[in-house]
């Protein structure tokens, strides 16, 4: 297989977090833009050790998850600089930055919460376990008929369950 330099040119970071950064890259065989998702270098975090095992757990869950409402893997590998994960680039706005402008309407709301609940739902029904949903793992992007569309970002933290397991239980024997 080609290396990820002879098949992307990153054109930009679009963010980094505590272990990962994602940057806007092109493809060169198609001049189709992506994301391109990257571990940080050791002494780039607070870390003992490289998280490795994140970004291929996440791009597992992608390659069996294929939902509308969830982020797209395109490509994955493994270079001289550790694995990397290659998405579908997605034009918009966090969930959490859409909110720290205002409250979404009453419609837009329940559109969102709706698409993040059909998407969850299919996770599930792959005993999926996303583990960390929030408001910025969630982005928003406004498609062809003006409507917003939600995207489940970073499965980093999931999990694959071979079976049911008892996570939490209180003395009376409620999850």
């Amino acid at each position: 297989p080609r290396s990820m330099e002879c098949r992307y040119e990153i054109i930009d970071s679009l963010g980094k977090g505590g272990v990962s950064e994602v940057f806007r890259a092109r493809n060169l065989d198609t001049g189709r833009e992506v994301a391109i998702k990257r571990l940080l270098p050791l002494d780039e975090t607070n870390l003992n050790e490289p998280q490795v095992e994140g970004i291929l757990r996440e791009t597992q869950a992608l390659k069996q998850l294929r939902h509308s409402n969830v982020v797209r893997l395109i490509d994955s590998g493994e270079d001289e600089f550790g694995p990397f994960a290659v998405l579908e680039l997605i034009e918009g706005e966090s969930l959490y930055d859409v909110i720290l402008e205002g409250a979404l309407t009453y419609p837009d709301f329940l559109d969102v919460a709706t698409q993040v609940l059909s998407a969850l739902a299919a996770a599930e029904d792959i005993r999926l376990l996303h583990r960390d949903l929030k408001p910025g793992n969630i982005m928003l992007t406004v498609n062809e008929a003006s409507r917003l569309e939600a995207k489940i970002l970073d499965f980093g933290m999931s999990k694959l369950l071979d079976r049911p397991s008892l996570q939490t239980v209180d003395l009376k024997g409620s999850i």
